[in-house]
């Protein structure tokens, strides 16, 4: 079974374990970049995926100041992961980009 079939099949949880991967794969093979979305799409999936860390976390403002060096590169790699996981829920959602992807591929 496909992602896009699992996707509509509501097994959403299941597509998006990978999807850091296969994000970084499309910008790899240049099959997404940067401009496909909106400066304000950006803005509001980089807050939400900084918020959904902190939430899962429980972490506050004071905390997030203090981490160390290792600490604070772990929390910003999970904030990036959670961005590929909105940016590839994004293409499942969005019949126009799957069908763009597929036909670079």
């Amino acid at each position: 079974m496909t992602d896009i079939a699992r996707w509509k099949n509501n097994e959403r949880n299941a597509v998006v374990i990978l999807a850091p991967n296969f994000i970084a794969k499309f910008y790899e093979l240049e099959l997404i970049n940067d401009d496909c979305w909106t400066d304000d799409q950006w803005k509001q999936w980089k807050f939400a995926a900084r918020f959904q860390v902190i939430e899962e976390k429980k972490l506050t403002k004071t905390r997030i100041e203090r981490m160390n060096k290792e600490e604070k590169h772990s929390f910003n790699l999970s904030v990036q992961n959670e961005l590929m996981r909105r940016l590839y829920a994004d293409i499942m959602d969005s019949t126009i980009m799957q069908e763009r992807i597929i036909a670079k591929l």
